[in-house]
């Protein structure tokens, strides 16, 4: 007769514990990764310092200085201190876009004909 001596867990549930473990950790390393390697792909309002904003920006700290200097970015002052959120500087970019030339051909088009819409007509 052969006895199966009663194992503390089965193979499934050895295995199924595995995967769990295995999936954690990829996506505590995929976390990891994202967090550090994309910073911009994931906007947030964490406060961002002088430099991660200049480096955010792609621009010069000094750049950046006078930006603050001048009110023409949005910031924070607690104190001697400037922060910066993320999306504030998202929103401060957006102001910056530059339309291609067929989305102001349609624009220029939209606004010809709503204004002849308009015109009375001759009686």
């Amino acid at each position: 007769m052969n006895e199966r001596h009663p194992m503390p867990y089965s193979f499934d549930v050895m295995l199924q514990q595995l995967l769990n473990d295995y999936s954690s950790l990829t996506l505590e390393k995929l976390k990891a990764y994202l967090s550090t390697s994309l910073p911009s792909a994931t906007p947030t309002d964490e406060p961002l310092t002088m430099d991660e904003a200049a480096a955010f920006l792609k621009i010069k700290k000094a750049t950046l200085y006078q930006y603050c200097s001048e009110s023409r970015i949005p910031h924070y002052k607690p104190g001697k201190t400037t922060l910066f959120k993320r999306s504030d500087l998202l929103a401060w970019l957006d102001e910056y876009r530059v339309e291609t030339t067929s989305n102001r051909t349609r624009e220029a088009e939209d606004l010809f004909l709503n204004a002849n819409r308009h015109k009375k007509s001759p009686k």
